[in-house]
């Protein structure tokens, strides 16, 4: 199994099996590129074709995590970006929080000007609107670089989604946002995190030397801290109420298993 995890500045990956465990980790300067998105792709294939070949070969399974509300439109089709990316970190104008307001309940996760359902809403400003966004989809850091090995856009997971308004009880999007004015735009497809997705394409598999005819697939991904939180599961593999994981970067985050919705 190999899981692609995605920051602001570089890309690690970790690959584990009964008999191996073993790290690469591949830097791009995002903010020294005119093209964020072309950084990913390069550090994506940097990362995987470090690997032994005979580790590639052998490959299962690959996931991709991204820092959260890191997103980006694209076309719904091709996956080429429609838009510019805005990185987890980036407050949204005034007008683009007050129509994420004016849409959510009070209080809701998504209304923050960091939200990524605030970072729709300037797409739609900066776009031109909703009537020039056709075949447009919105799409995380994560589901990006994913694509990219499965072929398949307007696909996301439960935990990059809570961002934009996604209902973690319901598992749905909730009937505010799906009959908000930017619906058209919402993944399609919302899995849980380390859900079978697809296959990696041909394509993928002759470039990067990974297993093809179906041999090895992509799952659905999630977060950063997410991500973290789970590498640092128990011996036991079990978490207990009340255990928390800090993740310390350009923003901190925390992650704690409660028996209650916090």
């Amino acid at each position: 199994e190999t899981r692609v995890g995605y920051g602001e500045e570089e890309a690690r990956l970790v690959m584990q099996s009964e008999d191996v465990h073993g790290v690469q980790q591949t830097k791009w300067h995002a903010h020294e590129t005119n093209d964020i998105v072309r950084g990913w792709r390069w550090a994506l294939h940097a990362a995987i074709v470090q690997l032994p070949l005979t580790v590639r070969k052998a490959t299962r399974a690959i996931c991709v995590d991204g820092t959260s509300a890191t997103a980006l439109l694209v076309d719904a089709e091709t996956g080429v970006s429609r838009s510019k990316v805005a990185w987890y970190c980036d407050a949204q104008p005034d007008v683009a929080v007050a129509k994420a307001r004016e849409w959510a309940p009070e209080g809701h996760t998504s209304t923050s000007s960091t939200s990524t359902l605030a970072k729709l809403a300037c797409f739609v400003d900066d776009g031109g609107g909703m009537s020039a966004l056709d075949g447009t989809v919105l799409a995380h850091q994560a589901d990006v670089v994913a694509s990219w090995l499965h072929g398949r856009h307007g696909v996301t997971d439960w935990n990059n989604a809570l961002k934009l308004g996604f209902d973690a009880k319901a598992l749905s999007w909730p009937d505010w946002l799906a009959s908000a004015p930017v619906a058209p735009l919402l993944p399609r497809t919302v899995h849980a995190p380390g859900e079978l997705v697809a296959p990696v394409t041909e394509e993928a598999a002759s470039l990067l030397s990974l297993p093809g005819d179906g041999r090895c697939q992509v799952c659905a991904g999630t977060t950063d801290s997410i991500a973290a939180f789970l590498a640092l599961a128990p011996a036991s593999g079990t978490f207990s109420v009340g255990d928390a994981v800090t993740s310390l970067g350009s923003t901190i985050a925390i992650k704690l298993v409660s028996d209650v919705a916090v």
